[in-house]
């Protein structure tokens, strides 16, 4: 907790330090206000102070439904993102396939303009040769 306010509820140094030394976990009641209303949503887990000397609280169990609800929806996703990768997975080969043939092909075109190239050789050869 800030200094400002353990120096109102702890009665001396040495009880500011003692609490000091636990980690504290959770949710700052205002920051979760303040967001709750940004996104348009009535969220009842905060309780507000009622008077000048009352402390905002949060009442956690009311964060179960929403995180239910989130961890729903992301698993929805990781579904829906599952399956498209098992349909990319399943055309990986495919595309392979189509890759190989068109390489295979093009190994077959670059044979045969070798030979050809082999054959004009032959020929500017002999016809070099005859007029010699």
């Amino acid at each position: 907790m800030p200094d400002s306010i353990a120096q109102r509820y702890l009665p001396d140094a040495e009880a500011m330090a003692k609490d000091k030394e636990y980690t504290h976990t959770g949710f700052v009641a205002q920051e979760v206000e303040a967001t709750a209303k940004a996104i348009g949503y009535a969220f009842d887990g905060v309780n507000a102070p009622k008077n000048p000397t009352d402390n905002y609280s949060i009442a956690y169990g009311q964060f179960v439904p929403s995180l239910v609800r989130a961890v729903q929806e992301q698993q929805q996703i990781i579904e829906m993102l599952q399956k498209q990768v098992e349909v990319a997975k399943a055309e990986i080969p495919v595309q392979i396939g189509k890759k190989l043939s068109i390489i295979e092909e093009q190994n077959k075109k670059i044979e045969l303009l070798l030979k050809e190239i082999q054959k004009i050789k032959e020929q500017l050869n002999n016809v070099t040769n005859k007029s010699k």
